[in-house]
Formats: structure tokens, C-alpha cells, sequence
């Protein structure tokens, strides 16, 4: 009689990412998705960590991050359902198997469309003294900041000059502002400010009210 038998050789091979991590850009509180792509023998499973400047740590996920793998188990994502201010950072993705480790890593940014954190008021003054108005605009990246007076950009107001500041501690907020003195009675009228960046615009209007001293 006769037997056969059958077998199968496989040949180990190291890890390599054919996706690999690139610069990508979130906007706040839209869903983000990073993602990698593996081969190798055995399958190299894939994991991610946070560069938090000095190491990379674990990732705490949960309801908003989650990793995901694909059915063949060659494709890696982890997913923001909601991406914030506190994501920002390199990330991580290792591929290991039996015969060896790889690493490829993408910074993460935010980009937050303009909305004002302190809202431009409306400002009574009288005439002959100083006023100022200011708004303090959130945004990233920084806007482009213009104010107008009754629909009209300004720019160059012989009795107006116009300054900005970024908060103290933070990453996101500067605030934005003009004084004008003396007062007359023409500067009287509504005043906008309005910030733009790629990602969104946002504009607010006060009323500066001049009345005459007794």
C-alpha cells in the first residue's frame, strides 16, 4: 500500500507596514480615523501608544477611542469618535511578530473653527474720553482677525489703535482689542470683529454709544 502525507512550510518573515502613519489634521469634535497596513509571518498583530513627550504610553480607550482591525487582521485603525484638544500628540503604531518589531508614527493636530470665549459688548463713552473694546477669540490655527465699523473694514483710524494677546496658559485663545480716544461724535456706530481660519469663521457686532458730558 501507499501513504501520503501532506505538509506545509512556512517561512517566518519580520513585520513591515505597506500603510504606514502620516501628518493628519482633525477638526474638533468630528471623528478622526488613523490607520495602518501590515504584513508578515506569522500576522503581526498591531498596537498603539501616545507620545506624551518623553515616552510612549499606553492609550486609555474607551467609549470616544477605539481600535479596530480589520478582518484579516493586516489593517490597523484607532478611532476618534470625538476628536479634542487633548488628542494632539505623536502617535504610535508597532507591528511585532515572532521575528521581529517595527514602528511608523504621525503627529496628530487639531484645527478648532472661530468662536469668540469672551464676546465683543457694547461700550458707552463720552465724547472727548478714551474706550476700548475687546473680544477674546478661540480658534487653531490662529485666525485672521479684522474689525469693521457699520460694514466697513478698518484699517488705518487716525484715533484707533488695535492690539491682540495671546491668554495666559493657553493654546487656543488670544484676545483681540482697540482703544479710541479722543472720542467724537462720528465714532459713534457698530462695531464687528470677525476671526476666519480654514476651517470656519465667526463674527460678532457691539454698539459703541458716544454721549456728550454735562
Amino acid at each position: 500500500g501507499t501513504c501520503e502525507t501532506e505538509c506545509f512550510l512556512g517561512v517566518n518573515i519580520p513585520p513591515r507596514f505597506t500603510k504606514k502613519l502620516v501628518e493628519s489634521y482633525a477638526k474638533e469634535n468630528d471623528e478622526h480615523v488613523l490607520e495602518v497596513a501590515v504584513e508578515g509571518f506569522p500576522i503581526p498583530a498591531i498596537t498603539w501608544k501616545k507620545n506624551n513627550g518623553e515616552e510612549d504610553v499606553d492609550i486609555e480607550f474607551g467609549d470616544r477611542i477605539k481600535q479596530e482591525l480589520s478582518e484579516d487582521t493586516k489593517t490597523g485603525r484607532l478611532i476618534f469618535k470625538k476628536s479634542l484638544l487633548s488628542d494632539i500628540s505623536l502617535y504610535n503604531a508597532y507591528a511585532i511578530n515572532s521575528v521581529g518589531k517595527v514602528i511608523t508614527e504621525g503627529k496628530m493636530f487639531l484645527m478648532i473653527a472661530p468662536s469668540f470665549s469672551k464676546p465683543l459688548e457694547a461700550t458707552e463713552a463720552l465724547m472727548g474720553e478714551n474706550a476700548s473694546m475687546q473680544a477674546t477669540v478661540r480658534s487653531m490655527p490662529k485666525a485672521d482677525v479684522k474689525w469693521y465699523k457699520d460694514d466697513k473694514e478698518l484699517k488705518f483710524v487716525t484715533n484707533m489703535k488695535f492690539y491682540s494677546e495671546r491668554v495666559k496658559d493657553s493654546d487656543t485663545d488670544i484676545k483681540y482689542w482697540f482703544d479710541i480716544g479722543p472720542v467724537a461724535a462720528e465714532d459713534l456706530g457698530k462695531f464687528t470683529i470677525k476671526a476666519t481660519n480654514p476651517v470656519g469663521e465667526a463674527k460678532i457686532d457691539a454698539t459703541l454709544a458716544v454721549s456728550v458730558p454735562p
